[in-house]
């Protein structure tokens, strides 16, 4: 896996997730995009590999689940299946 060149910083929860990056670029959740990997969350774009810091991982925690089938993100009672690499 290649090394992440940008990392959420914080996130801003209404109706959907806004991520905030170190950049101050702010980016729209991708839930289908999320996984984990050593204990780390990751979103993953098509231009980036993303690392959640400690901090935004910490504000995430709350929409974040475990099910039967493992880790699940859940926004607003509609949930995604958030995948170990």
């Amino acid at each position: 896996m290649k090394k992440p060149q940008f990392f959420v910083v914080d996130i801003r929860s209404a109706d959907t997730i806004t991520l905030v990056l170190n950049t101050a670029v702010k980016l729209p959740l991708d839930p289908d995009n999320l996984f984990i990997q050593n204990d780390s969350l990751y979103l993953y774009t098509t231009d980036h590999l993303i690392k959640f810091s400690q901090q935004a991982l910490a504000k995430m925690a709350k929409f974040i689940d475990e099910d039967e089938n493992g880790m699940v993100l859940n926004i607003n009672g509609t949930t995604w299946p958030v995948p170990e690499r």
